[in-house]
C-alpha cells in the first residue's frame, strides 16, 4: 500500500462494537488491517482515500455468540460525494453476519477521496469486526403478543417431554430474526420454538430512550399432558389409540366455517432463497371450536411447515356438528407462502 494514501494514525481498522446477551463471554478480536483499496489506479501517487466520519455498529447476532465468530471482510464503493454502495462480501465466516455487515457499512459516512484535486469514488474493502457488549440495554425486548409454541406431533403422541432453547435477535419493529437453536433434546423441539418466535410480536428493547435492536434466549419445555382442559386430554388419549374414534368431515352436518385464521409467517431462514412454498396440516377442531395438536402431514421444506402448523394452531371455528351435537373432528388444510409479498412486506 502507497503511504502517501493512508497512514496508520490516518484511519485505524474499523471495529464494531454490536449487542449480544449480557450472559454471554466478550468475544477479543484480533488487530485488524487498514481499509484499503479493491481496485487500483495508474493515479495512485496523486490519490487520497476517503476518510471515515462516523459508522454504525453491526448487530452481532446472539445466535453466533458462543461461536467465537468475528469478522466479515466487505468491498464498498466510496462516492465523489462521501457515500457509501454497493457493498459486497468477499469473506466471511458464517452467513449470518453478511445482512448486518452490509447494513452497517451502508450508514458509513466518509469524508470524499480525490485524484489529481478532484473528489473521485473509490472501491474499497474493510473488516466488520463484532464484539460482544449488551451494556446500556435498559428495557429489554418483551413480547406483546406471545404465540404457543407447537408440540411435535410424534413426541406428543408417544408421550415424551422435550425441550428446545433458541438465541435470536428483536429487530427495530418488534420482529424475532437471526433465530437459531442452541440446545435441544430433539430438533423437532427447537423447531417448534423458532416458529413461535417468528410469529409473537415483541416490544423492542430500548437504549438511552431510543429504540434499538437486541438479542435474546428463548427456552420452552414440553409436557405432553400440561395445561390441558378434559376435553384436549381426551382428544389426546384418543390420537395415542391405534384407531382414534375422532370423525371426519364426511361424518359432519356441514364443514365447520372458520372464524379466524391468522396468517402464517414465512420463515426467515428462506428469505434469502426467495422461495415460494407449502405445507399440508393436519389438526383436530374440538366440539368448542378450538385446533388441537396440528401435526405436518406434508411441507416443500420442513421450515414451511413448522411456520404453518404455528399459524393454524391459533385458528378458530365454528363447533362441528354431527346429528345436531357438537364433536370433534379431524380436518387437513393446505398453507401457501410468497416470498414475493414477504419481499414487499420487509
Amino acid at each position: 500500500m502507497n503511504p502517501t494514501r493512508m497512514t496508520q494514525s490516518s484511519l485505524a481498522a474499523i471495529v464494531l462494537t454490536a449487542f449480544a446477551c449480557l450472559t454471554l463471554p466478550a468475544l477479543h478480536a484480533a488487530p485488524q488491517p487498514l481499509i484499503d483499496e479493491v481496485e487500483t489506479s495508474p493515479l495512485n501517487s496523486n490519490a487520497i482515500l476517503p476518510k471515515i466520519i462516523s459508522q454504525t455498529a453491526a448487530l452481532y447476532p446472539a445466535a453466533l455468540a458462543r461461536t467465537g465468530t468475528e469478522a466479515v471482510v466487505v468491498s464498498f464503493t466510496v462516492t465523489s460525494d462521501g457515500k457509501v454502495e454497493n457493498p459486497k462480501i468477499i469473506s466471511t465466516p458464517a452467513t449470518q453476519l453478511e445482512a448486518p455487515a452490509k447494513k452497517a457499512v451502508l450508514a458509513w459516512k466518509f469524508q470524499p477521496g480525490s485524484r489529481l484535486g478532484k473528489p473521485a469514488d473509490f472501491r474499497l474493502k474493510a473488516p466488520v469486526t463484532f464484539s460482544v457488549n449488551g451494556d446500556g440495554i435498559e428495557d429489554a425486548p418483551a413480547a406483546s403478543r406471545k404465540v404457543a409454541a407447537v408440540y411435535p406431533y410424534e413426541q406428543l403422541v408417544k408421550n415424551q417431554t422435550g425441550w428446545g432453547e433458541v438465541a435470536f435477535v428483536v429487530d427495530y419493529s418488534g420482529r424475532a430474526i437471526l433465530a437459531s437453536s442452541t440446545g435441544a433434546s430433539d430438533a423437532a423441539f427447537s423447531k417448534s420454538v423458532i416458529a413461535m418466535l417468528e410469529a409473537t410480536e415483541f416490544s423492542p428493547a430500548k437504549k438511552d430512550k431510543r429504540t434499538v435492536m437486541a438479542p435474546s434466549t428463548n427456552r420452552e419445555n414440553f409436557r405432553p399432558d400440561a395445561d390441558l382442559d378434559f376435553t384436549a386430554r381426551h382428544v389426546l388419549s384418543e390420537l395415542r389409540k391405534p384407531k382414534p374414534a375422532i370423525f371426519n368431515l364426511a361424518d359432519l352436518d356441514d364443514r365447520p366455517k372458520a372464524v379466524s385464521q391468522r396468517s402464517a409467517v414465512y420463515p426467515r431462514s428462506m428469505k434469502s432463497d426467495g422461495l415460494t412454498g407449502q405445507a399440508e396440516i393436519e389438526f383436530i377442531v374440538d366440539r368448542d371450536g378450538r385446533v388441537l395438536f396440528p401435526r405436518i402431514v406434508s411441507s416443500s421444506h420442513e421450515d414451511f411447515g413448522w411456520a404453518a402448523a404455528t399459524a393454524v394452531a391459533q385458528w378458530k371455528f365454528n363447533p362441528p356438528m354431527r346429528n345436531g351435537q357438537r364433536v370433534d373432528v379431524r380436518m387437513t388444510v393446505p398453507v401457501m407462502f410468497d416470498a414475493q409479498k414477504l419481499a414487499s412486506s420487509d
